[in-house]
Formats: structure tokens, sequence, C-alpha cells
């Protein structure tokens, strides 16, 4: 085989060959009277992902009084359903489609209606 060839080859099999997923981690932030052992627990937890690499995902606590303070780096989500609807999102589709969540909602039964009318509204123009 010629080494034109050969480059040739090489090039394309880099080009068709996957390339790994980047890991997600999801933490929970502590609650707003954690104590301060928690707290840099937390912290450490997100040092350590982001020196792996990850993306991470921070599901904060409902009473967290740090909403317009955000780590670089960090996503934070609301709630651990928006965090896994995230990590689903960035996981690669098995049947061909855009990503695991395409595949997870392609495979649900069912039709999707949308709201006519709400019937609280309803009774109360009655």
């Amino acid at each position: 085989m010629t080494s034109v060839l050969r480059r040739r080859l090489e090039r394309i099999e880099a080009a068709l060959r996957a390339a790994p997923e980047q890991a997600f981690t999801i933490l929970v932030e502590p609650e707003h009277e954690a104590t301060a052992i928690e707290w840099q627990a937390h912290r450490e937890a997100i040092s350590t992902s982001l020196l792996r690499g990850d993306r991470i995902g921070v599901v904060r606590s409902p009473d967290s009084v740090d909403q317009d303070q955000q780590e670089v780096g960090v996503e934070y989500f609301d709630n651990e359903i928006h965090a896994w609807l995230a990590v689903m999102a960035s996981q690669k589709s098995q049947q061909g489609r855009a990503n695991r969540l395409a595949d997870v909602l392609a495979s649900l039964n069912g039709t999707v209606h949308g709201v006519v009318t709400d019937p609280v509204e309803s009774e109360e123009n009655q």
C-alpha cells in the first residue's frame, strides 16, 4: 500500500472513530444551614470534577441564597429532573437520533394534545 493511500486511510479511520463522551457529574447543593464541612466537601467535589474534565451540574437547594453567584464551568438546575434531562440530552443516541433524550421521547406511546381550555377559567367565565 502506498504511503499516500495509507495516510488517507488513517485520516478516514480517525474521522470515523467515535469521540469519547464527556462525563457529566450531578451534585446536590447542601442546604443553606449545612455545616462548613458539608459545604467544603461540596466545593471539593466540584473541583475534583473540574480537574477530571467532567461537565458539572449542581441541583440548587430550595433555600439557596447564592442564586446569583455561579461558578465558572458549572451548570445550575432547579431540580433533579432538569439535571437528568440535561444529562440525557448530552448523551449520544443509541438509535441514530439527536441524543438519548430524543430516543426516550420517541419511545413513549400516546399522543400529545395541546390545552384547549382551562377548566377553572371556563367555569369562572360562566
